[in-house]
């Protein structure tokens, strides 16, 4: 019998392998065992959204996002998608949640040099 973990792992990397079908029977016994994992909701999200099933994409990525609303990843995935599908204001307003958890230190100029040589 595979353990939570196991069964993540193998649907993080069917999906990074294109296999999107396992990648969902995967991460769907996962979330069977864990219904609370955000991690897998995500990914399950992203799944979703690659084989172009999208309004449970959403739902994926909000029901992770609710579970861990702190994750700059999910926050950033869930703005991306809706984004793509064209839900402006929704997605500014998710994309917004991901930056106030970049620390107020962090100017977008300290990433980048001054001088090219």
């Amino acid at each position: 019998m595979s353990t939570i973990a196991e069964y993540y792992d193998q649907g993080v990397l069917a999906k990074q392998e294109g296999r999107y079908e396992e990648a969902a029977a995967q991460l769907n016994l996962c979330l069977q065992m864990d219904p609370d994992s955000a991690d897998a909701h995500w990914q399950m999200g992203l799944v979703q959204c690659f084989i172009g099933n999208f309004d449970e994409s959403v739902a994926e990525l909000e029901r992770a996002a609710g579970l861990d609303p702190n994750s700059t990843k999910i926050r950033n995935d869930l703005g991306m998608t809706l984004l793509m599908l064209g839900e402006f204001d929704q997605a500014n307003t998710t994309s917004r949640s991901c930056w106030r958890w970049i620390p107020a230190t962090t100017s977008p100029q300290s990433r980048w040099p001054t001088s090219r040589t």
